[in-house]
């Protein structure tokens, strides 16, 4: 993405490496371990980050564009180059048995998928029990193309009253980060403006699967699908409809944001 940064005020720099800037977040040695494999990813694929570090500490990143499995490698590797521990949602039976010490490793929370309608508050509890936390939310959630987002990033966001940091992945140039911090008001379509203008001019590895930047609810009825419509009807059910949720957790169905095409051809991709 080349300038969606300053659409939204800030000037985009490129990041300087040294010293982990976000030590803080867990212990020194599982933090170093983690910086010291991110900058070997990115060495390898020749990414590198642009923009300035997050300084708050609890946050809801959004993880987007989502059009490749290659999306959840460049962006982890990204943020934990600089220290920066990402947390995402995965259905609780991934942390069972003796991988569940690794998915946690890795960021990820475990959730009761079968109490759908609690994910919002689950993930308010964690931002509100955590002094570090940055929730990652693939808000359009699905690799495919849709015509809306999923607005549970922005409920918890709401509802945790922290802020939402927009991520980005610049696949012209190599290069990702984030987006300044913005405290989301409860004002859906002024909110959506700042991530619109955001991610204007976002550069996604398959750009034909990247649609709009709105919420459901802001769906013209003459101009939404009859999947919109019933998706935006589900979502104003108490307002505890699903959420954006389970960040990158492959081979789970489309409920709560999760990534619904897992088996959506990519070609070399997929």
């Amino acid at each position: 993405m080349g300038g969606g940064a300053r659409h939204c005020g800030t000037v985009r720099r490129r990041a300087a490496y040294g010293t982990p800037a976000r030590t803080r977040h867990g212990p020194r040695i599982e933090v170093s371990l983690k910086v010291a494999l991110a900058r070997i990813v990115l060495f390898f694929t020749g990414w590198r980050l642009g923009g300035e570090v997050p300084r708050v500490r609890r946050y809801v990143l959004i993880a987007a564009p989502h059009t490749s499995n290659w999306d959840l490698l460049h962006l982890v590797s990204l943020a934990w180059s600089v220290g920066i521990p990402v947390r995402w949602m995965g259905k609780h039976q991934l942390f069972r048995g003796p991988f569940g010490p690794l998915m946690r490793w890795l960021g990820g929370v475990p959730v009761r998928r079968d109490r759908r309608n609690d994910l919002v508050a689950q993930m308010v509890e964690q931002l509100r029990a955590n002094e570090d936390f940055a929730l990652t939310v693939p808000a359009e959630g699905t690799r495919g193309r849709t015509e809306h987002w999923k607005s549970g990033f922005y409920r918890i966001a709401l509802a945790a009253q922290v802020p939402i940091v927009p991520g980005y992945l610049d696949y012209s140039r190599k290069e990702g980060g984030f987006g300044p911090p913005f405290v989301p008001t409860g004002d859906v379509e002024k909110d959506m403006d700042v991530l619109r203008a955001f991610y204007a001019d976002a550069a996604p590895r398959y750009p034909q699967w990247f649609g709009p930047v709105r919420l459901a609810q802001e769906v013209a009825p003459q101009d939404a699908t009859p999947a919109a419509n019933a998706a935006a009807g589900a979502e104003s059910v108490a307002g505890t409809a699903a959420p954006a949720g389970a960040a990158f957790d492959p081979g789970v169905d489309g409920e709560a944001g999760t990534d619904t095409d897992a088996n959506t051809p990519r070609g070399a991709d997929a």
